[in-house]
């Protein structure tokens, strides 16, 4: 069902990739497209566009400032996606290497619920 939703904006997002500047009509057809698409997400899924990526690029490994994820407010999401239990978030102080002990920072992974989204997309 969501490979379905997806394939319409991918595909056309690929085909405007290769473009200089799309058209008007191109660009307002695309943004539709991402609307209806964010709209079946999250109410499928629970999850919107954004989410997803988030859901998708998360690593136990990889650590971002603390600062960073609340300035932009995906610290916000990634706590309410914590909360309906796609992804198990960790914040620590320092680095594990022992790098920037002062500093905090966030790793987060998928459950096994976040899997099994990341697996139908």
């Amino acid at each position: 069902m969501i490979k379905k939703t997806l394939a319409p904006v991918l595909l056309m997002a690929a085909s405007l990739a290769g473009a200089a500047q799309p058209s008007e009509e191109e660009a307002k057809a695309l943004m539709r497209d991402v609307r209806r698409v964010d709209a079946e997400l999250k109410r499928d899924v629970g999850l919107s566009i954004h989410e997803t990526s988030l859901l998708l690029h998360g690593s136990s490994t990889t650590y971002q400032p603390k600062w960073v994820l609340e300035r932009s407010g995906d610290l916000k999401l990634l706590q309410r996606m914590e909360t309906k239990g796609f992804i198990r978030l960790h914040v620590q102080k320092g680095l594990p290497d022992g790098r920037q002990s002062e500093e905090e920072f966030v790793s987060y992974e998928a459950t096994d619920r976040g899997l099994l989204i990341m697996a139908v997309l």
